[in-house]
């Protein structure tokens, strides 16, 4: 079993930030790059979650509309005012290729992030702009266990286009926070494990902190094996209350894990209160974790360290290897065949 690779891989979840953040900001980029009018970024699975968080934490502060873009097609015609940003931690993602070869032809500026394979030659034959990761701090070999440099990959570039504002002090008391709070949170983690051993954890989160919680839920499918569903205030309020009635033995089977934070606003942080108390008095079990930094990026960083650390031991609780995802796979290899 991979189990230390993976505990490894978390832990050095601050490497990976620093690292990528450093060397993505010597990436070389036309200067004409900063007059786009929109960002897409293009990714899959673990490969968009970090690009997510970036467009949920700073999605007030943008300077161009932000999108991420899970498909082989764009969701609206691009040219030469969109950046599109290639995002493939292997660098064989079928739809993120796809979507290179469609920008290419419709004449987009474009970036690339990668270890390497064919989106690396990809970009270096058409001159795109690289930042090609060396996962040093991965040694897990997953793309969702090296989330630190899909979030400072896509933060340093675009930082560097000054299309959003991020320093080097922010990214140290990042680091420090996360030094710190590293044992809290494995703690927390296995105290949340028997909650949620044999439950369908219910997630449930807002705002800047959208991102975090749908990597979350990517971690209990991928390392623990764990059916999963997840929900965004204040969406959320306006359907899924009616649905706590039925079937009643959903109320044994679900769990809920409501990630707050004093970050968001007033108006959600009331919303979050009110639904815990709708589902606890239609019977549900909750479970609450309330991020502890100041900071929304740092917050958001948080949360993927509880979420890796929960799949992790709940991943031990079941008995399994967390490291491989061998349906995933499967699924790829009859797909290509």
């Amino acid at each position: 079993m991979k189990d230390n690779e993976c505990y490894q891989a978390i832990t050095s979840l601050p490497n990976q930030c620093f690292q990528a953040y450093s060397e993505a900001t010597k990436v070389n980029i036309p200067r004409d790059y900063r007059d786009v009018n929109s960002i897409v970024v293009c990714g899959m699975g673990g490969s968009a979650l970090g690009p997510e968080i970036i467009g949920d934490v700073f999605r007030t502060e943008l300077a161009k509309p932000y999108i991420v873009n899970r498909d082989y097609e764009f969701p609206y015609r691009v040219d030469e005012h969109t950046l599109v940003i290639l995002s493939s931690y292997s660098g064989t993602t079928e739809e993120v290729l796809a979507c290179g070869n469609k920008a290419i032809e419709q004449g987009a500026k474009m970036l690339a992030i990668t270890t390497g394979a064919k989106l690396g030659e990809f970009a270096e034959e058409k001159g795109i702009p690289l930042y090609r990761i060396d996962p040093r701090h991965n040694p897990s070999g997953q793309p969702r266990m090296g989330l630190g440099y899909g979030v400072f990959g896509i933060l340093a570039l675009l930082s560097k286009m000054q299309l959003v504002s991020y320093s080097e002090s922010q990214l140290s008391r990042l680091i420090d926070f996360l030094h710190q709070h590293e044992a809290a949170l494995e703690e927390c983690a296995q105290a949340i494990v028997p909650e949620l051993k044999d439950k369908i954890p219910i997630l449930i989160g807002a705002q800047h902190l959208k991102g975090a919680v749908h990597a979350l839920n990517n971690f209990l499918n991928e390392t623990a094996d764990t059916f999963t569903a997840y929900f965004y205030l204040p969406e959320l309020d306006h359907h899924l209350l009616e649905g706590f009635s039925f079937p009643v033995r959903a109320k044994q089977l679900l769990r809920l894990l409501l990630i707050k934070s004093p970050l968001y606003s007033e108006r959600i942080q009331k919303r979050l209160l009110l639904t815990e108390e709708i589902a606890r008095k239609q019977g549900f079990q909750a479970i609450e974790y309330q991020a502890a930094a100041d900071d929304k990026l740092i917050q958001a960083l948080e949360v993927v360290m509880l979420g890796e650390f929960i799949s992790l031991y709940l991943a031990k609780a079941y008995g399994i290897d967390p490291a491989p995802v061998p349906r995933v796979e499967e699924f790829k290899r009859r797909l290509r065949g």
